[in-house]
């Protein structure tokens, strides 16, 4: 792990977490003028914007944490030229958000802070306050940050999570207390994640494997295999990366691994599959479809194509045996259900030995219930006060 040092703007390498010494670790969002492990170490490229993000990132450490002396950022701590120092810390990142002493987490489309809320305090301006409140709560819902696939390690592996708007103040905490505050349930609002995995990264592992899965598929990265590259160190797969796979091979190799560990029943892989493949496509056309309710009609099927028929006929067909159904049969039923074609022969390649299992007797795993139209958002979060007004006592750390 090679570590930054914030008083003499020098990289050190660590090899084992006994030698590791505390740091502070940052999130943030790419832009396109990132300062890299070269140019720190050639003392180049200094008046990019990058490169100040840079020195803000260690001047609110040296001011808020001054016994701390170390940073790590993803921009320059990776020489991202060695494939296999890439490789590396894709396999290694979550651990090392886990074990940093604090997250930094940068929201930089944020313009609004806690600083901006206490100002209307000493004024005591409570018209401003319950306004400026009420912007900073709109930006921290509607910010880019939370739509990244890699902020989701970011967000549950670290124990204490920092959230600093553009100007370098605070707008909350996760974690920093032992019982959840305001902001825990207002991230949980947000995010669709559990306040108490929020506040309690170990309770991740209570986690099923295919929610975690899911989660991905609700944010957007830059390169399409990130989608599934970021979960690799949140479900303990380290595979390491291998760009230019595109995205299906890299999902197909972590289910693979996680079907190894016996994190993931063989027998209903193709069903995640679906799942997964129609929650992509949601996330991909914004949520625009029309919810399917049960009075609306199906559209007319539309002709073969004659491919999808060549296609088909040379697929060799499997006989019933046993509770195994012919892929044909199974192939007509996806179809019927509304996938194309490719996507209903790729839903059956998934399954080992082309055969689909029946379903299992017993109570049916939580990704598969029912709960809604597809395209059913669901109920308005409620709002939390992100500061607690308390005639006695006013938390506002």
């Amino acid at each position: 792990m090679r570590l930054y040092n914030v008083d003499t703007c020098d990289f050190k390498q660590f090899y084992t977490p006994a030698e590791t010494p505390q740091y502070i670790i940052a999130s943030h969002r790419w832009t396109g003028a990132e300062t890299t492990f070269q140019d720190v170490e050639a003392h180049r490229n200094m008046h990019t914007a990058g490169h100040k993000k840079l020195d803000r990132f260690v001047d609110y450490i040296k001011r808020t944490y001054a016994q701390v002396k170390w940073l790590w950022i993803d921009t320059c701590c990776i020489d991202k030229t060695n494939a296999v120092e890439l490789s590396e810390a894709i396999n290694s990142m979550y651990k090392w958000y886990s074990n940093a002493r604090v997250c930094l987490a940068l929201l930089d489309d944020v313009e609004v802070s806690r600083e901006s809320v206490r100002r209307c305090i000493d004024r005591q301006d409570l018209s401003d306050e319950r306004e400026v409140l009420e912007v900073m709560k709109k930006q921290v819902r509607e910010s880019e940050w939370f739509n990244r696939g890699w902020k989701l390690q970011e967000l549950l592996a670290p124990k204490v999570v920092v959230f600093l708007s553009r100007d370098f103040e605070v707008i909350g905490y996760k974690g920093r207390w032992k019982a959840p505050g305001a902001f825990d349930h207002y991230l949980g609002s947000i995010t669709d994640i559990q306040v108490a995995v929020l506040s309690d990264p170990a309770q991740i592992r209570n986690m099923d494997v295919v929610d975690i899965m899911m989660l991905a598929t609700q944010r957007s990265t830059t390169r399409e295999e990130d989608r599934w590259y970021c979960l690799y160190g949140l479900l303990e797969a380290p595979l390491g990366a291998n760009y230019g796979e595109g995205s299906k091979r890299a999902r197909r190799r972590l289910l693979d691994e996680l079907e190894l560990l016996g994190l993931l029943a063989e027998d209903r892989r193709s069903l995640i599959v679906r799942k997964l493949d129609k929650a992509e496509r949601k996330h991909e056309h914004g949520h625009s479809a029309k919810p399917r309710t049960p009075s609306d009609e199906r559209p007319p099927r539309p002709a073969a194509n004659t491919n999808d028929v060549v296609r088909a006929r040379t697929r060799p067909e499997v006989q019933p045996t046993g509770n195994s159904m012919s892929r044909c049969r199974v192939f007509e039923s996806i179809v019927a259900e509304g996938d194309t074609s490719d996507e209903a022969w790729e839903i059956l390649d998934y399954t080992p030995a082309g055969r689909l299992r029946e379903p299992r007797q017993g109570p049916v795993p939580a990704y598969e219930q029912h709960t809604g139209s597809e395209d059913e958002i669901g109920a308005p979060p409620v709002e939390l006060a992100l500061v607690e007004h308390n005639s006695s006592q006013r938390d506002v750390s």
